[in-house]
This record gives C-alpha cells, structure tokens and sequence, in this order.
C-alpha cells in the first residue's frame, strides 16, 4: 500500500513538472518596446531588422516586414533587404511570434521574389480616402490610397500628412493597406510613377499637395 501511494506521488509531481516545463518552453514572451520617453511615429526594433515599432501616446504597436523586406529608417518603410542598412540591428532572422509558425524559416539575407513587399500592415481604423487634396489629414487618422497615384500612399496622424511611394514593381493595395506586386493591384485609372523615391510631411493647407508632381 506505501509502495503504491509512493508511487501515484510521484507520477503526479513528474507529470506537474511535465506540464511545467512544456510551458516553460512552448511560451515565448518578448519585451515589449519601450515608449513611454518617445515622440509618437515609427521606430526600428533593436534585434531584428524586419520588425519594426509604433509608439502612439506612450504605447507600442509591433509591425514585420514581408520576407525578403526590412525596415528601412530613413524611409520609413519596409524596403529590400539588399538596400536596407541593418548594421543597427543584431539579427536578420525572423522573429518566432508563436507555436504555430513553425513553417516560418529564417530569412536571413535571402530575398524571395514570390514574396510582396508590405510596406504597412494597418490596424488603424480604415476611411475612405477624399478625392479633393483639401484638408486631406483633417479628423482622421490612418494610411490612405493617393487619389491619382497608383504607387503612392499617405499617413495622417493628427492633421499632419507624409506621403510614401510602394518601391518599383508595387503599387498600393488599399485592401490589405501594403503595397504588393502591381499585377495584383486594381490601379483602374491612375498613375504609375516610381520618381520620388522619398518622403515628405507636412501641415496640410487648402492649397498644399503632399507629394510634389513629378518632374
């Protein structure tokens, strides 16, 4: 009878520790970044080249880029991995979110041309974007498709607008808000045009355009 109880003690303290250990491993947990002492916009994240942060009234929201992407901090966007400079980051590998990535592989300085590059993943509230450039920004917050522009996207935060242009051979899906391989993309009437390849922002007045013509 000792011997049984003894017995039955210690399957169920090993299988407690079974339990305890799987949980150990299978949970990952990864900090959070820190933006309680920054501006809000878009910030790089300090290990991994293609992941990429959004502080908004001190609260952080993370982004990845596609594979073969990452993010490029002086644009602001996720651009080609060859083009990006990742020297402030440590790694180029993907970052595991969760148990059921197991499919993901390590990207690591290899570009995937059957992959889109995503230039945003939105989860902010999606509005349709107004035709007239007066007041563009105005009460709205979010990424919106550029009216005449196939290739061209806006972000308004607080009445301020910046102007993005999708990298070439993309265009700007306002479904998904990312850019994607342009024979993907419905640009119906609008302009294909790769000749900015920069980014402004600015107050928005009646008369201002947020990105110049093209020369």
């Amino acid at each position: 009878m000792m011997f049984r109880e003894i017995f039955l003690l210690f399957a169920i303290s090993f299988g407690y520790a079974i339990i305890i250990l799987t949980s150990f491993v299978f949970k990952t947990t990864y900090a959070e970044y820190d933006c309680s002492a920054k501006d809000d916009g878009w910030y790089y994240d300090p290990e991994f080249c293609h992941i990429y942060w959004r502080c908004i009234h001190g609260s952080s929201e993370e982004f990845e880029c596609a594979s073969g992407t990452a993010w490029d901090h002086h644009e602001n966007r996720c651009n080609w991995l060859d083009t990006v400079d990742c020297s402030r980051t440590e790694k180029t590998t993907s970052k595991i979110k969760s148990n059921d990535d197991d499919d993901e592989k390590d990207d690591d300085n290899e570009e995937n041309d059957d992959a889109p590059v995503v230039s945003v993943t939105l989860y902010l509230t999606i509005c349709q974007a107004n035709s007239s450039a007066e007041l563009f920004c105005s009460g709205r917050d979010g990424f919106f498709a550029d009216p005449d522009y196939c290739t061209r996207y806006y972000r308004c935060a607080h009445g301020v607008d910046q102007g993005f242009e999708c990298p070439k051979r993309t265009a700007w899906d306002e479904e998904t808000k990312s850019c994607a391989w342009i024979d993907q993309v419905n640009c119906d009437q609008k302009k294909v045009d790769y000749s900015t390849n920069t980014t402004t922002s600015h107050k928005k007045s009646n008369t201002d355009s947020v990105l110049s013509e093209p020369s």
